[in-house]
């Protein structure tokens, strides 16, 4: 298959190492942010080339008002995820992360300057470094530190699980842990 990937910047490390390994060919689009509606319709104009969309930050990427979406003519899969965080992750870590700390976690990847955050900056109570031991990526964490001591926040790592992403760019998206939007939704 031959398969567009919308994804945010701080995955970019993850994926450049990952999509090697993909039986398909992927061609990666990185954004700083959440779309808009206009970044988005750019995207599912595009996809006319592609067998399908992939969103991997997941549910953060959709539209409130569906617009883009309703209109395209391919498939748009996306994982079953809040955000770049959950995706690595795994939906169950994060949530049970999320819950423990009332939402105010942040979140520092490798290779990423500046955390992620789920809720506004001001209810920020700890920063969680997203450490990886398979991809090769550097250990960042003494910087992690240093960026949680500085504006208060009480500091931890989780071990990254990149299972989940690894599905989406292996096109095995026949389970619970992703939504299909577009043609693909039309067809199920």
């Amino acid at each position: 298959m031959k398969l567009l990937l919308a994804a945010s910047a701080p995955l970019r490390p993850y994926l450049e190492r990952m999509l090697p390994a993909s039986p398909h060919r992927i061609d990666p689009v990185y954004l700083p942010a959440a779309p808009d509606n206009q970044t988005l319709g750019g995207l599912i104009a595009d996809v006319a080339a592609y067998d399908a969309l992939l969103l991997a930050d997941g549910e953060v990427w959709l539209p409130e008002d569906g617009a883009p979406i309703a209109s395209c003519a391919r498939p748009i899969i996306l994982p079953r995820v809040h955000s770049a965080a959950s995706l690595l992750l795994g939906p169950a870590r994060y949530r049970r992360l999320f819950r423990r700390f009332d939402g105010g976690v942040c979140w520092r990847l490798p290779l990423c300057t500046e955390p992620l955050f789920d809720s506004a900056r001001g209810d920020c109570m700890c920063l969680c470094y997203l450490a990886d031991t398979s991809l090769g990526l550097p250990d960042e964490s003494l910087a992690a530190r240093a960026a949680a001591q500085e504006n208060g926040w009480d500091f931890f790592e989780e071990e990254s699980d990149l299972s989940l992403l690894a599905r989406l760019l292996a096109g095995a998206w026949d389970s619970d842990a992703f939504d299909s939007f577009g043609a693909a939704h039309d067809r199920a």
